[in-house]
């Protein structure tokens, strides 16, 4: 798999939060969100073209269920206060 250089890694591009104002920090995460979002899409198209299976998504739903179980913690430990 070739590296696309004009696209840096999220982690790359967080690390330089300590240097940037609040604004910038704001134009940044919005940035990240609009690549996390834009690849979540062309990943649903791959899946519905068949051009991935549910073996290739592996690793994306096992980071889904992260989110989702921490969703879930997170309310029910909010619910407890």
């Amino acid at each position: 798999m070739t590296k696309d250089i004009r696209h840096t890694s999220y982690i790359s591009r967080l690390q330089t939060l300590p240097d940037l104002d609040s604004s910038s920090k704001r134009t940044l995460l919005c940035s990240i969100a609009t690549d996390i979002t834009a690849t979540f899409i062309c990943i649903s198209k791959h899946i519905e073209n068949g051009t991935l299976s549910d073996e290739h998504t592996a690793s994306i739903e096992s980071i889904i269920d992260i989110i989702k179980g921490t969703e879930v913690s997170y309310r029910r430990m909010l619910e407890r206060r």
